[in-house]
């Protein structure tokens, strides 16, 4: 096994046979979206150590990812940065282009989940889950699916349940209409 010191990144010694399979795998994950990655391994690995974020890295909130400025252009020195996970998909722009090039990147066979469906069993399963989680709901504890039923329908049980898995209050993930995004709540006050 081989070290690399890196004395300025709070980190002081990192194992680079794992942050070679770090490196390879953002590489990959960039170029299955049609971005190019021009950072050398060395590059990539400094940009992150110097963050001070290299421990912190991953998908979930409260983790650090490598952006790219203005979500344009290719990974390369100067053009990215090391932010937080949500702060980049706050920053992510949706553009008709954009849209266009990520579905082409699944289109058709190119989708793992292409030609199959869920078995019933798994269906089953997903379902249950969905309902057997409580939430506290204008002060009662209740399953997701009553909450969402006493909310009026706004939004459908599966869309609640994805909200809550993203970390938004019960309350709002039950009686916010579809597609109304995180800053565009509106400050709700409880009864």
């Amino acid at each position: 096994m081989h070290y690399a010191i890196w004395p300025n990144c709070g980190v002081s010694i990192v194992k680079t046979k794992n942050t070679k399979s770090l490196y390879r795998r953002q590489k990959d994950h960039a170029r299955s979206r049609n971005i190019q990655f021009l950072l050398t391994y060395e590059e990539w690995l400094k940009i992150w150590l110097d963050s001070g974020h290299f421990h912190e890295r991953g998908r979930q909130k409260g983790q650090y990812c490598m952006a790219r400025l203005g979500d344009k252009g290719p990974y390369a020195v100067g053009n990215v940065k090391i932010i937080l996970h949500q702060d980049n998909n706050r920053e992510q722009v949706y553009s008709s282009e954009a849209c266009a090039m990520r579905s082409r990147a699944v289109a058709g066979n190119k989708n793992p989940f292409f030609g199959k469906r869920h078995s019933d069993e798994m269906l089953t399963k997903m379902s249950r889950r969905r309902s057997e989680l409580f939430i506290d709901y204008l002060g009662n504890s209740m399953p997701l699916d009553q909450a969402v039923y006493a909310a009026g329908n706004v939004i459908s049980i599966t869309g609640a349940y994805y909200r809550l898995r993203n970390g938004w209050p019960h309350r709002e993930a039950v009686e916010m209409p579809p597609y109304t995004k995180k800053r565009q709540w509106p400050s709700l006050k409880l009864s």
